[in-house]
């Protein structure tokens, strides 16, 4: 499947920025979503490279609904408290007819069992299991790119049938920098 129009729902955080760029390298049609003001000068950077930036609130799922429409694939890069709420992404990009989810998986691992208690990694372990009860039923489709912690001994992706490629190099890269950073 081709993806061409991607969101991105956390561009300017952390990880965003980054794979905005990504995205735009491999000329993706990009639309940034943001719970704040779509005016605000920190989105000035990403419209002058293009992308579209659209207002929503996660607490209302038709602005959601309204920001996923004609959206190919939904890219989370939340953090914090918002991991407790991707499954009112997850069920807006359906709505949406949005084809691929991809979750705010980027940082620690809930694939290892010793740490599948973590209150951390609830929300991520809910939005999971929401995620595969959807695609069990044809409503989506998802991965996950994990960017996991090295010391993380568990290194098994759980993803889905089909890969999304243009991530991935980056994420290899990513994944070569700090390894080397850390073997300094």
């Amino acid at each position: 499947m081709v993806y061409h129009k991607v969101a991105i729902v956390g561009s300017t955080g952390n990880l965003g920025p980054s794979i905005v760029n990504a995205l735009l390298h491999h000329k993706f049609e990009v639309t940034a979503v943001t719970f704040n003001n779509p005016e605000d000068p920190k989105y000035n950077d990403l419209k002058s490279k293009g992308v579209k930036v659209v207002h929503a609130n996660i607490d209302d799922k038709a602005t959601l609904v309204h920001a996923f429409h004609g959206i190919d694939a939904v890219v989370s890069t939340v953090g914090g408290a918002l991991f407790a709420k991707q499954n009112a992404l997850v069920d807006a990009a359906i709505e949406a007819k949005v084809k691929r989810f991809i979750p705010s998986e980027f940082g620690i691992s809930d694939q290892d069992p010793s740490v599948q208690h973590e209150a951390l990694l609830q929300p991520k372990i809910h939005t999971i299991k929401h995620l595969e009860e959807a695609a069990k039923h044809g409503k989506i489709t998802w991965k996950v790119y994990g960017l996991h912690s090295p010391f993380n001994t568990t290194r098994r992706p759980r993803t889905s049938t089909c890969s999304w490629v243009p991530l991935l190099p980056h994420s290899l890269k990513f994944w070569r920098l700090y390894r080397r950073r850390r073997e300094l």
